[in-house]
């Protein structure tokens, strides 16, 4: 069951990207990023866990950071506020592949 529904939720994810212009660097860029750090900075946090500052704060940045998806989600939303780009290209209005 956790297979199945964890499989759904990744495809609705993918599936979102239907509507990203992949033809843009910037975006594929924000994106592969967004991946890499998901999948890597998780890692870093098993073998290295946040020891500094109160017991509840190192407790929360260390489940944030151990989280790949809310790794992954907080880098592209820092990157994509950051870089610069066309309204196309964020997202704030319709993109038509031609």
């Amino acid at each position: 069951m956790y297979c199945a529904m964890f499989g759904m939720i990744a495809a609705v994810g993918l599936s979102n990207l239907q509507f990203v212009n992949l033809n843009s660097a910037r975006n594929l860029f924000i994106l592969g990023f967004a991946f890499f750090m998901g999948l890597s900075l998780p890692e870093y946090f098993n073998t290295h866990p946040v020891t500094l500052g109160p017991a509840w704060l190192a407790d929360i940045l260390n489940t944030l950071g151990k989280t790949g998806m809310a790794v992954a989600a907080f880098s592209a939303m820092i990157l994509d506020n950051t870089i610069p780009g066309t309204p196309e290209e964020r997202g704030l209005t319709a993109w038509h592949a031609e």
